[in-house]
């Protein structure tokens, strides 16, 4: 068997980075409407879902909690009172994804943080160095061809949440962590469910908030040769 990390390691200890300001990139009518208050939420469901694949926000494993490596999972599916076996011997091909596509409500920022310079010390050689490791991506221009730039975070987290406790909603603010899939094994920590991706978005440097207005719908997706 293949040594894989466990989720629950690998999640273990929270990011410690420096958030310098947080960027919403996307349509100048929908900045607009940003800038005078109103914030556009989406379902968790609306990412993994969408019939336009080629969006660069879709993402068919949002909501990961769970990922089990074939070699791990073995599982039986009845058909008419017979049992069929799935597993690795039986086709069942790299990872198993549960998914908990809870009827949260997302609200996503690009962040510039500070990133693994955060305890790194280094001399002026390689500011220049440092300056493009906190550029905007490039790829985040797919998003949209504006960008809405936050500086004053902790006003902004408590107007957001004076509004939310007015309609006794649950709120959550933090960066997404973002894991390698094909080499973790396990279940995310309840407290950071949702904000969990693959590594494959990390250029996103998502930071996320999150409204709870209860209820959960957990899916399994397995891939069988």
């Amino acid at each position: 068997m293949t040594d894989h990390r466990t989720l629950e390691e690998e999640l273990s200890l929270p990011p410690k980075v420096a958030i310098l300001c947080l960027l919403k990139i996307g349509q100048r009518e929908h900045l607009e409407e940003l800038a005078k208050g109103h914030l556009r939420f989406r379902r968790l469901s609306f990412y993994s879902e969408m019939e336009s694949q080629e969006q660069p926000y879709h993402d068919k494993n949002e909501g990961t909690v769970g990922v089990l490596q074939a070699e791990y999972v073995k599982f039986l599916i009845s058909f008419g009172g017979e049992q069929v076996e799935v597993s690795r011997d039986t086709g069942l091909l790299d990872q198993v994804i549960v998914q908990e596509l809870r009827t949260r409500m997302v609200f996503c920022l690009h962040a510039i943080h500070t990133g693994e310079w955060t305890f790194r010390e280094f001399d002026l050689d390689v500011v220049p160095e440092f300056r493009r490791s906190l550029q905007v991506p490039k790829s985040m221009g797919n998003h949209g061809d504006h960008a809405w730039v936050l500086t004053d975070c902790q006003q902004f987290r408590a107007r957001l949440l004076e509004a939310v406790r007015r309609r006794n909603l649950g709120l959550q603010g933090r960066l997404v962590r973002y894991v390698d899939f094909t080499a973790t094994h396990g279940y995310v920590p309840s407290d950071i469910r949702g904000f969990v991706k693959s590594a494959e978005y990390r250029e996103e440097r998502e930071y996320r908030i999150q409204l709870d207005t209860g209820g959960t719908v957990v899916t399994v997706r397995p891939r069988t040769s």
